[in-house]
């Protein structure tokens, strides 16, 4: 579960540093360390519209927990 009540997938979607718990994962991933803005954004859309179809994994499983340029 989220650590915050009040947390969604949708106001995770709009930060750099995702709460996994949020999806259904474990930890937390990190876009921040992208620097380039545009290109940050589109790997957080990315993310955000495959992650409901990994479901079955753990976060790991998926994806790396910090996002590399």
């Amino acid at each position: 579960m989220s650590r915050l009540p009040n947390t969604t997938p949708e106001t995770e979607h709009v930060k750099d540093v995702w709460d996994m718990t949020v999806v259904g994962y474990t930890g937390h991933s990190s876009f921040a360390p992208v620097p380039q803005e545009p290109l940050r954004e589109a790997m957080k859309v990315w993310a955000y519209a495959e992650l409901p179809q990994h479901r079955n994994f753990t976060g790991s499983d998926c994806a790396s927990d910090t996002a590399t340029a």
